[in-house]
């Protein structure tokens, strides 16, 4: 439920849904949608949303969320805070995002290297 720690970080930074719909070039509702959890957030846009909100992705993925005072279990609500790994979660889920960003350099490259070779020379 990463929204909610979107939003958790967006009001601890004391910015405005607006502020952060310009930020990320959405419109007003569009990130009103993204925070409430209506619409899904594609792992590119991480770098982005944790550029906006001046924090590393890391705090994005952050398994917690506090709500008048209480630690609210976010990725497994029904299961006790030691009953997985935060860190190891965390570089996981790194890793993946890592991957793919490699792996969408690599085709950009193979397709950038085909465009070269099918261009008239000359």
């Amino acid at each position: 439920m990463i929204h909610l720690r979107i939003k958790q970080l967006r009001m601890e930074k004391g910015l405005s849904q607006n502020e952060m719909a310009e930020r990320l070039n959405k419109s007003q509702s569009a990130y009103n949608r993204l925070e409430h959890g209506e619409t899904k957030i594609a792992i590119e846009e991480l770098p982005k949303i944790a550029e906006a909100l001046e924090c590393k992705i890391e705090d994005l993925l952050a398994s917690t969320v506090i709500n008048n005072g209480q630690l609210n279990n976010v990725l497994a609500p029904n299961t006790t805070q030691n009953q997985y790994n935060q860190p190891e979660l965390i570089q996981n889920m790194m890793e993946r995002f890592v991957g793919m960003m490699q792996e969408q350099n690599k085709r950009f490259l193979e397709m950038m290297q085909e465009w070269m070779e099918s261009k008239p020379q000359g």
